[in-house]
């Protein structure tokens, strides 16, 4: 049975196990590796970061989204931790600094093609950090939460790649056809009023699909 005949409940089913896995692991690997090498972080800092539950939700159960690839996944959270962590020393207003934070970060997702929603979040517990965020400081950005990341992409390549999925996501390129071409979509995207969670690449592959159907 390829992916395309497996229920819907079951890929449900399997997305939500791996996500409990990943998850799991994630948080196993990290806390031993800062238990072992107190070194990498103040005591009290945190092993696992919260917004990784939002990132798991989207790598497991929508591999194939824009929103759930490798570098969306890791750089987000990288940039939304700076941002955040820059906004919790500024001394502004905790509130300020968490709408700032998830503003800023939202701005940088979309020119570095890294969008990916959990980091708002992940923008928000860094504007709002406390004492042990504070005394980590920019560390807090290796560890826990690039090793996070890194971890939960890895586990994420691991169970989609176990399940039949693909992961990384490259859409299978379409047989040349009449129409838009790639760069027309690209373009169309680039100019449309509101983001939408699909790549240029998938919107040529499924027109080129329903043109195929439409004319077999």
């Amino acid at each position: 049975m390829s992916m395309t005949d497996t229920p819907a409940w079951r890929r449900n089913v399997g997305g939500a196990l791996g996500a409990l896995i990943g998850i799991a692991v994630v948080g196993a690997a990290s806390r031993a590796l800062m238990q072992a090498a107190p070194a990498l972080a103040p005591p009290g800092t945190a092993w696992l970061i919260a917004p990784l539950g939002a990132s798991a939700v989207i790598l497991f159960l929508l591999p194939a989204s824009p929103l759930a690839q490798p570098w969306p996944a890791f750089g987000s959270q990288l940039i939304a931790a700076a941002v955040g962590l820059a906004m919790a020393r500024s001394g502004c207003d905790p509130a300020l600094a968490a709408g700032l934070a998830v503003g800023l970060t939202a701005a940088l997702m979309l020119p570095t093609r890294t969008l990916h929603p959990p980091a708002g979040g992940t923008a928000v517990m860094m504007a709002l950090a406390g004492p042990p965020i504070l005394r980590a400081g920019w560390g807090f950005l290796a560890v826990p939460v690039a090793v996070n990341c890194a971890l939960l992409v890895l586990a994420a390549l691991a169970w989609n790649r176990m399940t039949g999925h693909q992961y990384p996501h490259h859409p299978a390129p379409p047989p040349p056809a009449p129409g838009p071409t790639l760069a027309d979509f690209q373009a169309v995207l680039d100019t449309w009023e509101d983001n939408i969670d699909v790549s240029a690449e998938d919107l040529l592959a499924l027109n080129r699909a329903a043109q195929a159907r439409a004319t077999g």
